[in-house]
């Protein structure tokens, strides 16, 4: 999972550089990683966010050296239902990619005609 989601966003960012290429004959990969950096550390932002948000709201604390039985439950809840929610949100990212093989051989194709 790890491999996939540290190659797959970067790979999808690449060829649809390589895509606006062909169609624009002007390079654009700055503006586009730019962007794909820019958003990856607001989401990391974000899920930090809400993380620290989650711990207020069970009651988790730090200074305890032992958390109530409800604060334990939910800290055992909290990485299954994140991972969950995570998975389902890049699920639907996923699957409103609809570049295709053949779309991408047919811009590569025109980018080595180019040069």
């Amino acid at each position: 999972g790890v491999g996939g989601m540290l190659s797959l966003p970067p790979s999808m960012v690449s060829d649809i550089a390589d895509l606006q290429y062909a169609k624009s004959g002007r390079r654009m990969e700055g503006l586009l990683f730019g962007t794909f950096t820019l958003c990856y550390k607001l989401s990391q932002s974000i899920s930090v966010l809400l993380l620290g948000i989650l711990l207020d709201v069970i009651r988790f604390n730090s200074a305890l050296p032992v958390q109530s039985p409800v604060t334990i439950v939910w800290l055992g809840l909290l990485l299954p239902l994140g991972c969950l929610f995570g998975f389902g949100m890049a699920f639907w990212a996923y699957s409103r990619y609809s570049l295709t093989l053949e779309e991408l051989s047919a811009a590569h194709q025109k980018i080595d005609d180019m040069e």
